[in-house]
């Protein structure tokens, strides 16, 4: 039986009504203070909410822009490359690798054969201004942390040999594969 039915079979007693007033005023009262705290909770949920996007849409807009598929823009280096270590702190590099840049903005890295038996999953890139920036490696430990996502690398080309500058990269697998130079095949 609820608090109201309770009241007003109370009610049909010899009950006085200023009683039967006090008692449903506290049932009220109770009732608003309920229903203010769960708008003030609503209300700071919300305002937490949208603080979180405002102050967050920076950081992961900057997130986002690392995960953007690159195109390239130009032909340049579009090509099959020889890349190869004598030696490199990271054995699993060791070898001669084979690079291949297509103009769709695909880079596909096949490790030498004593790491692995095909090709890397494809990563992207693209060259801008003579500066190349991809995503390579990226599935890697150690380059899945904010700004290690994509390098930046100026690059030229001579007598079919590519070098490349890092501009900017904290992937250390990715920079020891552009330290050395870059022998085109085809």
């Amino acid at each position: 039986m609820s608090v109201d039915e309770r009241l007003r079979a109370g009610a049909a007693g010899p009950a006085s009504g200023a009683g039967l007033e006090r008692a449903l005023e506290k049932v009220w009262m109770r009732r608003r203070a309920s229903t203010r705290r769960r708008v003030a909770g609503t209300v700071l949920g919300i305002a937490a909410a949208t603080a979180t996007v405002i102050f967050a849409s920076p950081y992961a807009i900057e997130q986002l822009s690392d995960h953007r598929p690159p195109t390239p823009t130009s032909g340049d280096l579009v090509g099959i490359y020889r890349v190869h270590f004598n030696q490199v702190a990271d054995a699993d590099l060791a070898g001669t690798w084979r690079v291949t840049l297509d103009s769709a903005g695909v880079l596909t890295a096949r490790p030498p054969r004593s790491v692995g038996s095909g090709p890397l999953n494809p990563s992207s890139y693209e060259t801008v201004d003579g500066t190349l920036e991809t995503n390579l490696f990226v599935h890697l430990p150690g380059c899945q942390i904010p700004g290690a996502l994509v390098g930046r690398y100026r690059w030229s080309n001579q007598d079919d040999t590519v070098t490349f500058q890092r501009v900017d990269d904290t992937c250390e697998p990715r920079r020891v594969l552009f330290s050395a130079p870059w022998e085109k095949v085809r």
